[in-house]
C-alpha cells in the first residue's frame, strides 16, 4: 500500500459552529440536538453524547438562572475528538455560580469546565468509540 492508498485519518481539523437562541428554557432542546449531532459526527459514544447533553442542559439552565438576557450565543468548537461547547449571554456578562449539586453533575459528565466573567464553557473528548 502506497501513502496515497492510505485510509484517511481520523483526526479532525478545527472546525466551529455558533448557534443564538433565546435565552428561555424551551430552548436548551434546541442546542442538546446539535450537540447530539455534532458528537455523533465526532465519534462520542452514546453515554458520551448523553453527558455532553446533560452538562449542556446544566450550563444553560445556570444562564436562565442569572439576570435577564435576551439571546444565548454557543459555539461548538471540534478539534481532532474534543468538543468544546462555549455558552456566551448577549448581555456579556456571566453573573452566576454554580451551586453544589451543578458542580457534581458537571463534573461529572464533561472533562473540563469553566465558568468565568464572559461565558461558560465545557469540553468533552470522545474516548470511548472505537474503530473510528
Amino acid at each position: 500500500m502506497t501513502d496515497h492508498d492510505a485510509p484517511p485519518s481520523p483526526r479532525r481539523t478545527a472546525e466551529s459552529i455558533d448557534v443564538t437562541v433565546p435565552l428561555e428554557a424551551r430552548h436548551a432542546a434546541m442546542l442538546r440536538v446539535v450537540a447530539a449531532t455534532i458528537g455523533a459526527d465526532v465519534g462520542f459514544s452514546i453515554d458520551e453524547i448523553d453527558d455532553v447533553r446533560l452538562g449542556l442542559s446544566e450550563a444553560f439552565a445556570l444562564l436562565v438562572q442569572q439576570p435577564p438576557s435576551p439571546r444565548v450565543r454557543t459555539t461548538f468548537s471540534v478539534d481532532d475528538r474534543e468538543l468544546t461547547i462555549r455558552l456566551v449571554p448577549e448581555s456579556g456578562r456571566v453573573e452566576v455560580e454554580a451551586d453544589e449539586l451543578a458542580t457534581s453533575i458537571l463534573r461529572s459528565v464533561v472533562d473540563r469546565f469553566e465558568i468565568d466573567a464572559a461565558a461558560i464553557t465545557l469540553v468533552k473528548r470522545a474516548v470511548e468509540a472505537v474503530g473510528r
